[in-house]
């Protein structure tokens, strides 16, 4: 078996899904991702058994499975990305209303009118009486 055709073999497999490294559009991280794919793949073609060589089929599942664990990872990016989207619609939809927040330090509650948002480390506040607070402390709007 010549391990330089298995090597092109699998990087025009790559190519046909979408995992190149140069001119694609897949982002950095699924091409660095696929770099590491195809240096296990050479490591596991050079240090396998001569008399029982990697099949082909084995060789094609191992990298769609790949494939679909980098395409999960961009999704959940994508999902945590329209979460964050949505709390920022949400806290906007709170501006100029009043709301009861529980405050953490005494347990007690604050009342005020929503001042602003800001966003803090990708997450909104509301802005009350000058103070920020996280969205999740706020008990009642009215």
């Amino acid at each position: 078996m010549n391990y330089v055709n298995v090597l092109s073999g699998a990087n025009a497999v790559m190519k046909g899904m979408g995992a190149t490294s140069k001119g694609s559009t897949t982002s950095s991280t699924s091409s660095t991702g696929s770099n590491d794919f195809i240096k296990l793949l050479l490591s596991q073609i050079t240090n396998q058994n001569p008399l029982e060589p990697m099949d082909n089929s084995t060789m094609v599942t191992q990298l769609a499975q790949f494939q679909m664990v980098e395409k999960m990872g961009d999704l959940d990016d994508k999902v945590g990305s329209l979460l964050s989207y949505q709390n920022m619609m949400n806290s906007i939809n709170l501006m100029g209303k009043k709301v009861t927040i529980l405050n953490t330090t005494g347990g007690s509650t604050i009342k005020g009118t929503v001042e602003g948002i800001k966003m803090t480390n990708g997450t909104p506040t509301v802005v009350v009486n000058g103070t920020s607070y996280d969205m999740a402390l706020i008990q009642k709007v009215e």
